[in-house]
């Protein structure tokens, strides 16, 4: 037993065995090794920077923390005053910009340069037409049947009214009060 050779284990570097397996997977096909690696440096890369970016602000708020403490009853006004400038001018922008578009967009469509919608917008436009023509119509067929309806309907409120006037009303005697009114909207939706 003493004859025989201790067995070695091969040693195998973490590192190359898995270039490897990454040489035998992509196989010949260099560019994508060279994309695989690209990806590895640049995440290695903005990995370090975040970390580094995340300890010096850390390290910035630990350090000016009683200072921005102590100056808060000056920071606070200032802030808010800024911040409402700066939604100002920005919401004023923006509403400029809206108009400035509009108008653009208004200018082209009477100019007949067809901006992008105008097509919807025709559409509508004969949409609306259509239908007043229709009501318009409508009401000239129906007009002479619905004024006759109204004028013997409008007899009998102005009965109401005189009644309501004088004070009249289910009681029989005269007083003027608020209340005398309230029956009258509803007789007239009655008779509606």
């Amino acid at each position: 037993m003493a004859d025989r050779a201790p067995t070695q284990r091969p040693t195998t570097h973490t590192g190359s065995a898995l270039l490897r397996k990454l040489q035998v997977h992509v196989g010949s096909n260099s560019s994508q090794l060279v994309g695989l690696s690209t990806l590895l440096i640049s995440g290695s890369i903005l990995l370090l920077l975040t970390g580094i970016a995340v300890t010096g602000s850390t390290l910035g708020l630990i350090l000016f923390t009683p200072l921005i403490i102590i100056s808060s009853p000056i920071w606070a006004p200032i802030s808010v005053f800024l911040f409402f400038v700066v939604a100002g001018f920005l919401t004023f922008c923006g509403l400029g910009l809206a108009v400035a578009a509009g108008l653009s967009w208004a200018y082209r469509y009477f100019r007949g340069l067809n901006p992008p919608g105008s097509d919807q917008v025709d559409y509508a436009r004969s949409r609306i037409y259509d239908t007043a023509s229709h009501v318009k119509d409508y009401a000239r067929e129906y007009g002479g049947y619905l004024q006759s309806k109204a004028k013997t309907r409008l007899l009998v409120p102005d009965k109401l009214v005189n009644q309501c006037r004088t004070g009249f009303w289910q009681t029989g005697r005269p007083y003027l009060s608020p209340l005398n009114l309230l029956p009258f909207p509803i007789i007239i939706f009655l008779l509606l």
